[in-house]
């Protein structure tokens, strides 16, 4: 792939890429021809040469781009030793660490937001597993689920996005292949990611070569890495089986229309607030329906859907004003009611969003903790912890109202 890299084990990250020599700015670190890239529009075309012979249900249709690449892996797989691929797919994990593969105590483990993409996800795979079946059964391979899983696994957690032109965007991509061309791009994958690498990559139609070149500098013997997107850790897990202790991208997702009720039933004074139904209408209609507070402290949606929630009645038809036009709420009471309406959904976030920190920290500081339960309690206790800060910067915008 590149003389610049070399496969090596690192603590904390495993297995990665080595820089046999120093590295500079703007050099390309890592180069796969076209003839070694595997698209979904060459395993379409393998597939199509076997038509004849298949019955004309059992196609391709109805399958995503990964379980395309994931049919491709399982078929070059039941090959053995005489496939072409067979010394990269001997390297290969035997197994994955993403929440899909999570046993169900485990899964019991995860924020509600998170749980709820991992169900879906499941259900989508059973789909295509039906799917990708059919297909298979038609060219006499045998496919459990667990099979398909893995090989489907193995696609999600290392592909790179080719657009319909034959361009590419970077493997830090946003994984929407609507618009593009899922690939597998051998020993690419070895690079691991960091959210502060600075890399550019794509399809180089002159070199007919997948190019990355980082614009970061390594010393020789360290670690190279490219950046996946701007991810947080919820979506890193999701996508690929691991979270960092150090993400500047983490946040935490609610939807107020879901959270508030929760907070009315415990609250009164949210309950009075929350009756009058042109508030959720409001919410709805400014995009302030589901925040993002982060580890910096509650963010300006988080802050303007409070402004609605405690504004006069009077004044809600000027609402547009204080979310776009910069109005604050100059009445002293107002805003300590902001504050304290925003500690409790903060408060039945914590409650009913993510599991109880006791039976988290107990996770964590076991040592005999299976590795996906550790994960899972760290990334909801990371929650947690941003929860706390949203809590610690609207607990004093109260104290600052009542001072004031």
């Amino acid at each position: 792939m590149s003389q610049l890299l070399r496969p090596a084990m690192f603590p904390g990250t495993g297995r990665g890429m080595m820089a046999t020599r120093r590295i500079e700015p703007g050099e390309c670190i890592a180069s796969v021809p076209r003839q070694r890239l595997v698209t979904c529009a060459d395993v379409k075309h393998q597939l199509e040469i076997h038509q004849d012979t298949m019955d004309k249900s059992s196609n391709a249709a109805g399958l995503d781009d990964v379980s395309i690449l994931a049919v491709f892996i399982l078929v070059e797989r039941s090959k053995g030793s005489t496939s072409q691929w067979s010394h990269y797919l001997d390297v290969l994990p035997d197994a994955y660490e993403l929440p899909v593969c999570f046993a169900a105590d485990e899964l019991a483990l995860l924020p509600l937001a998170l749980l709820e993409r991992v169900r879906a996800q499941r259900s989508h795979l059973v789909e295509q597993h039906e799917r990708a079946s059919k297909l298979l059964t038609a060219l006499v391979l045998d496919l459990p689920y667990e099979r398909f899983l893995n090989a489907w696994c193995a696609v999600n957690t290392r592909t790179v996005y080719l657009s319909e032109s034959g361009t590419g965007n970077q493997a830090t991509d946003d994984g929407d292949t609507s618009a593009g061309n899922c690939a597998l791009a051998p020993y690419l994958d070895f690079l691991n990611h960091s959210p502060g690498a600075r890399v550019t990559a794509g399809y180089n139609s002159a070199t007919r070569r997948y190019e990355i070149v980082t614009q970061d500098r390594y010393r020789r013997g360290g670690e190279v890495f490219i950046c996946y997107g701007p991810h947080d850790n919820q979506r890193l897990l999701l996508e690929y089986g691991f979270v960092l202790d150090d993400n500047p991208h983490c946040s935490v997702t609610f939807v107020l229309l879901q959270l508030i009720p929760l907070a009315a039933g415990e609250h009164a004074f949210v309950a009075a607030l929350w009756c009058d139904r042109r508030r959720s209408q409001i919410l709805v209609e400014a995009e302030l329906d589901t925040v993002n507070p982060t580890a910096e402290g509650c963010g300006w949606k988080l802050l303007a859907a409070l402004d609605i929630l405690v504004l006069d009645a009077a004044d809600l038809d000027s609402w547009h004003a204080y979310v776009y036009g910069g109005r604050t709420l100059a009445d002293r009471a107002r805003r300590d009611l902001k504050g304290r309406v925003g500690v409790c959904l903060c408060a039945a976030a914590h409650h009913h969003l993510l599991p109880s920190r006791e039976k988290l920290n107990g996770i964590v500081r076991c040592d005999g903790s299976p590795a996906n339960a550790r994960t899972a309690a760290t990334l909801s206790l990371q929650q947690h912890a941003i929860l706390d800060a949203a809590q610690a910067e609207l607990n004093a915008l109260s104290t600052d109202a009542a001072v004031g």
